[in-house]
């Protein structure tokens, strides 16, 4: 346990191929999200994906993260459909909205060649947790990540860990 910059700090260069997290919501963690993208630049190999679940503030579509870290590019924002549990609400001057997704940002490490195409599915539904706290995520939402990266082994890095549901996921992959 530890701050993630320390956990990424240990991981040597081009050793991880993908980095999906999600990280606390609140405006206060804003800084655990600028932490992970510069980080995973890093530890990401060529052509290495990073996930996070992202608060809605985030959806900057000119530049969430701000100055572009080396080599990184901003691939998608997937849609998390959440049917029941915690919404976000957006005031307005009628009344607030809930907001029924959650944004999971998608950026990769630039510099392998050859093809790469996928087909990708940009949305989905996300059950509820069976287990856990009111906060965790179901495991279908890493398991939706692992499986639409079409890598077949390598190191998945969850630095912000929570309940473990990455770490699961991986495990059973």
């Amino acid at each position: 346990q530890g701050p993630q910059v320390e956990l990424f700090d240990s991981l040597p260069d081009e050793s991880v191929e993908a980095v999906i997290t999600d990280p606390p919501y609140y405006r206060k963690y804003q800084q655990c999200y600028v932490d992970c993208y510069r980080c995973s630049a890093r530890v990401l190999r060529p052509h290495g994906d990073l996930l996070m679940i992202m608060g809605h503030y985030w959806l900057d579509p000119f530049n969430p993260m701000g100055p572009k870290a080396e080599g990184m590019v901003y691939r998608w924002t997937l849609a998390m459909f959440q049917g029941e549990g915690a919404y976000p609400r957006l005031p307005n001057r009628h009344r607030n909205m809930a907001v029924t997704y959650k944004p999971i940002g998608w950026w990769y490490k630039w510099g392998a060649k050859g093809d790469n195409f996928a087909g990708v599915v940009d949305s989905y539904q996300n059950p509820p947790p069976v287990k856990g706290h009111e906060w965790e995520q179901s495991e279908a939402w890493a398991q939706f990540c692992v499986d639409h990266l079409y890598f077949q082994s390598g190191v998945i890095v969850d630095p912000m860990v929570g309940s473990g549901t990455m770490a699961v996921e991986a495990l059973r992959r």
